[in-house]
Formats: C-alpha cells, structure tokens, sequence
C-alpha cells in the first residue's frame, strides 16, 4: 500500500517505478506485465484508471485501484 501514496488509483508503470525506488534489489526493471502476474494470485485485476503517468500528465491507462488492494487486505485468508 506504500507505493499507492495518497492515490485511490495508479498506472502500473507508475507503481513499478515506486516499487523499484523504494526496493531496488527486488524490483528494478519489472514491467506493467510482471506486476499484473505478481497481483494475480491476490485477485487483484488490473483495470483502466485515470491518474497520473509517469510524466505528470494524466491518461486512461492499466493501473491498479486502492479499494481492490484493500479488499484482499480486508477479506477472508484461504485456508
């Protein structure tokens, strides 16, 4: 949740930026595809969301939204 900031939704390029400068070692160089496939087990999709890319500007692009991240925080654990 630390890479969503204060976003309620962000492109997955975006977060694979803030995951690769808060943890380098481990995320350096991931692609929207390799975050997607990391979510995935989680049941978290990614969708189209607008928010602000990596170049400030703001566009419709895959990205993931806050309340899905918290519904797999809030929801049940598989056994």
């Amino acid at each position: 949740m630390q890479v969503m900031g204060t976003d309620d939704q962000a492109h997955s390029d975006v977060l694979c930026a803030r995951l690769a400068e808060r943890w380098p070692d481990r995320y350096s160089g991931w692609e929207p595809a390799q975050l997607a496939a990391a979510l995935k087990p989680y049941r978290v999709q990614t969708h189209q969301v607008w928010a602000e890319g990596l170049d400030g500007a703001r566009a419709n692009r895959r990205g993931v939204r806050r309340a899905d991240l918290i519904a797999v925080l809030d929801g049940p654990v598989d056994p």
